[in-house]
């Protein structure tokens, strides 16, 4: 299940970023809100993988690569986007969400990315 995370855990603290969890799934999600308060960007992570939704350009997706350095064994994984969409995570994230939906009301926020994701589909 979905739990908002406490805003003072984010290294962002402006009032427009957002962080949901859901430890069960090994899930994240990130949610960023422009001055008026609407959704202009999202990132959704399970496990390593990323799917990432901007209102200027769209969704993009990508991994954690731990195998990435000369210095493997004590450095921090990196991340690289995708060359091209990996459409199938959608799917993966959609799933994720719809288990949510029906057990509980999701709060506008989750909401309106598990309206994105459908739309992606």
């Amino acid at each position: 299940m979905f739990q908002e995370i406490d805003p003072s855990f984010l290294k962002e603290r402006d009032g427009n970023k957002s962080w949901f969890r859901d430890a069960e799934n090994n899930c994240e999600l990130f949610i960023w809100k422009n001055n008026v308060h609407q959704i202009v960007r999202f990132q959704f992570w399970h496990e390593d993988y990323l799917v990432e939704w901007n209102i200027e350009t769209g969704f993009k997706s990508g991994r954690l690569d731990p195998e990435v350095g000369a210095f493997r064994s004590y450095q921090s994984p990196s991340f690289r986007y995708h060359h091209h969409f990996e459409s199938d995570l959608i799917s993966k994230m959609e799933k994720l969400l719809i288990s949510h939906d029906s057990q509980e009301v999701l709060p506008d926020a989750l909401h309106f990315v598990h309206t994105i994701i459908l739309n992606q589909l």
